[in-house]
């Protein structure tokens, strides 16, 4: 059975980057991604360790902001730690470094490709993009992939709630499943 989860990208970054990584927050979640950023988040009086390991929790993907900063930030070091402790080798790609600054990459993450953000290119972007969505549209260009991120139309037909969904590779026809015994197909 497939995960789901409540968030696209749980973005992971030092307090001291914030404006770099609020802007990149914001470009991803306007792309249709859901993003868990802290300042969205984690509200007056609420605990934020608590706070951090359900968004951790709830995220198909951490995009770290690897910088001087974030390498000194016991916080960003805890995110993906939790992370690569259940997916080591980051073979489900749960995990994407994207490298904000010239800082030495810790050895611990010098293994993983990264997207390179001093040079915050378009071309850059579209390789973030394409890695924080779902496999099934990854290899897809921004444009196009803007498009893929459309919701499908409504599904009619259940009487009562949707136990399961698949879509097909090419993320144009969904299969539900619902607990009243019937099975719906519906496309863009």
């Amino acid at each position: 059975m497939a995960e789901t989860f409540k968030y696209d990208v749980f973005i992971s970054h030092s307090e001291k980057d914030k404006p770099a990584v609020r802007e990149l927050a914001e470009q991803l979640r306007k792309d249709g991604l859901r993003v868990w950023f802290d300042d969205w988040e984690i509200k007056p009086g609420d605990a934020i360790l608590l706070k951090i390991q359900a968004g951790l929790e709830q995220s198909r993907t951490l995009v770290l902001v690897m910088s001087q900063h974030a390498s000194a930030s016991e916080w960003v070091t805890f995110e993906h730690h939790s992370v690569l402790f259940r997916d080591p080798t980051n073979q489900q790609r749960r995990f994407i470094p994207v490298r904000l600054d010239d800082a030495e990459i810790p050895d611990a993450l010098k293994q993983f490709a990264y997207v390179d953000w001093r040079q915050q290119a378009n071309e850059q972007y579209d390789r973030l993009l394409a890695a924080c969505c779902a496999t099934t549209v990854a290899d897809t260009p921004n444009n196009a992939l803007k498009n893929e991120l459309q919701p499908f139309r409504d599904i009619e037909g259940h009487k009562n709630y949707v136990q399961c969904v698949a879509v097909t590779a090419d993320g144009r026809r969904a299969l539900s499943g619902s607990s009243d015994n019937t099975v719906c197909v519906c496309g863009r």
